[in-house]
């Protein structure tokens, strides 16, 4: 892979819109699960449909409230 695609990923990956916090993670099979979840939610992005992405979002809200 081209030096210019690895920067490119990353920067798409890690310098988006939604953050990934691991700090607080103690173990390290946490924070390696957590760091493959957050590059490959790229492939997610660009493989989901716009109506695909919003029915998940209203199950997440459904979720969220009755978590409440």
């Amino acid at each position: 892979m081209q030096l210019k695609k690895i920067v490119n990923f990353l920067t798409d990956t890690y310098c988006g819109n939604i953050g990934w916090e691991i700090g607080h993670l103690t173990l390290q099979d946490q924070k390696v699960w957590m760091r493959k979840r957050a590059e490959s939610f790229l492939e997610f992005k660009k493989n989901y449909s716009t109506e695909k992405k919003l029915l998940l979002l209203h199950r997440i809200e459904e979720v969220t409230s009755f978590e409440e």
